[in-house]
């Protein structure tokens, strides 16, 4: 039986997630207050390492945040394609 995703709790951000993904293996899957699945891998970026978090929204959206340790961060949306 597979085990039931973390839940991910709000506020989202660089360090919640540094202490979210501790010990786990990336890319790791969540859910977040909505009941929607998250997929939360890291990625390069030209500021260093950030945090990239793909939700499946409800809606039939994938909202795609990044957490940069500085505190900074991003959004896009994708209409529900593979990435």
């Amino acid at each position: 039986m597979a085990a039931e995703p973390r839940r991910i709790c709000s506020p989202i951000n660089y360090a919640n997630l540094v202490i979210f993904t501790k010990g786990a293996e990336l890319p790791a899957t969540a859910v977040n207050d909505k009941g929607e699945n998250v997929i939360v891998t890291t990625e390069p970026s030209d500021m260093g390492m950030c945090y990239r978090l793909d939700t499946y929204q409800n809606n039939g959206w994938v909202r795609i945040n990044r957490y940069y340790k500085d505190g900074a961060g991003d959004e896009e949306y994708d209409m529900g394609g593979e990435r």
